[in-house]
Formats: C-alpha cells, sequence, structure tokens
C-alpha cells in the first residue's frame, strides 16, 4: 500500500498493490470502507483480479485517468487491443475483464499514468531498448521520468513515515 502513496498525493494517477486475506467476506468489507474513506479526495479502490486468499487492488483517481485515457496515443493502443471507448469505470472494468486472462495486460501502464511511449515500447518488447528502469520501464523520455522516479521516492518516503506514526489512509488522500 505505500507503493500507493504518489496516488494519494495526487501525483500519479494509479497505483497497483497485492492484498493478502483469509476471508473474502472480510476483504471485500474493508475494500468498500476504503474506498468511502478516500472518495472524498477523488480516489476510488477496485479489487481488479481475485483468488480464494489473495487480490490485485487498483487505487486510482478517476478525473485524471480520464484525462490520460483521452490522449490519442493511449486511445490508439486501446483500441487495438479490443477496448471500447466509454466512462472511466467502463474502461476499468475491461481493464479488470483483461486481467482475467492468462496473460498480464501490460497495457495497465496506461491505467497507472505511465506514458503511452512507454506502455508502447514494453508491449513491443520488455527486455531490449528501454532507457532507465525505475517505477517503470522508459523507452522514451528518461529524463522526464527520472523526475517523476524522484517525486514518487520523496513522496513515499514522507507517506511511510506518517504511517508509521499512525497517521489513516484517508488522512493522506489529498483532494486535487
Amino acid at each position: 500500500m505505500r507503493l500507493s502513496a504518489p496516488t494519494l498525493a495526487g501525483i500519479k494517477t494509479g497505483s497497483l498493490f497485492r492484498v493478502t486475506f483469509d476471508d473474502r467476506r472480510t476483504f471485500l468489507s474493508d475494500m468498500r470502507r476504503l474506498n468511502r474513506s478516500v472518495r472524498r479526495a477523488g480516489i476510488t479502490v477496485v479489487p481488479l483480479r481475485s483468488s480464494a486468499d489473495s487480490a490485485i487492488v487498483y487505487l486510482y483517481r478517476p478525473s485524471m485517468l480520464e484525462n490520460d485515457l483521452r490522449a490519442d496515443e493511449a486511445r490508439s493502443i486501446l483500441d487495438s487491443l479490443g477496448y471500447q471507448s466509454g466512462r472511466t469505470a467502463f474502461m476499468v472494468a475491461q481493464l479488470s475483464r483483461r486481467f482475467s486472462g492468462e496473460s498480464f495486460p501490460h497495457e495497465v501502464g496506461l491505467f497507472l499514468g505511465y506514458p503511452a511511449s512507454d506502455v508502447t515500447g514494453f508491449i513491443n518488447d520488455p527486455r531490449r531498448g528501454y532507457k532507465l528502469n525505475g517505477t517503470w520501464k522508459v523507452y522514451g523520455d528518461a529524463a522526464s521520468a527520472e523526475r517523476e522516479f524522484r517525486k514518487f521516492r520523496i513522496c513515499i518516503s514522507i507517506y511511510t513515515k506518517a504511517l508509521r506514526r499512525g497517521a489513516h489512509i484517508s488522512d493522506l488522500a489529498v483532494r486535487v
């Protein structure tokens, strides 16, 4: 969850994290409670994929995601993968369906706020051609990405300290 700090702070579109649980009903109740606590800050939390004892959870800012997915290059990538245009929640539902498949949907980078050129580079060849490896593999503007990575590291450090001091996630969710 600490890696979600940049999203909570409003400097990143979305974050993914894995949650393990003993009881699915309790997990779903916890997700509803978390959603209510961060909704006022413009954040939504949804499980994208779950098994008997774990889930991949997507924490995101719908307004930022809408802007990201509206960009021509992002739209082109999603169109080529069979996504249908629609409301942001509809696009997230399509991503969730893709998570239920056998392979990992690499277009998830678009939903996390990664540059479309980097998502394209990763989809084309995840092992070669990247200039920098940080929060994501960078195939395009490495200098810009490094500045983002630095902001993320600082944010994660600040939020981790706040959580250790007893802050609640809802206290850290900034309205942007």
